[in-house]
């Protein structure tokens, strides 16, 4: 597992101590998803397959890394080309609807 294999490389302080920067960095990759899920919530849909394999007990980091960066790679090129997914181009996250947003009665 990922804590046996951060055990054996660093010793028991220095595992502990890895293991928690590895869980604050998938941490922030989480919140990336709950960020942009406030626009749209197809994010969700791609949250799944980008973190899935970071959870698994029988992969290591390097396995870990290489999967969610390649998942990533996919994920931004299947929304820069699928129309479908047009609706998750916007990159830049609103607070608030504008005033021209709301229709006209």
């Amino acid at each position: 597992s990922l804590a046996g294999e951060m055990y054996a490389n660093f010793g028991r302080f220095g595992g502990l101590v890895s293991v928690f920067i590895l869980g604050l960095l998938l941490g922030l990759l989480y919140r990336v998803f709950v960020r942009w899920s406030r626009e749209s919530v197809l994010w969700w849909a791609w949250a799944p397959y980008v973190m899935l394999y970071t959870m698994q007990a029988e992969s290591g980091l390097a396995e870990g890394l290489n999967h969610v960066t390649k998942s990533s790679i996919v994920m931004f090129a299947a929304i820069a080309t699928i129309p479908a997914w047009s609706q998750l181009r916007r990159w830049r996250r609103r607070t608030a609807p504008a005033l021209t947003d709301v229709p006209a009665t």
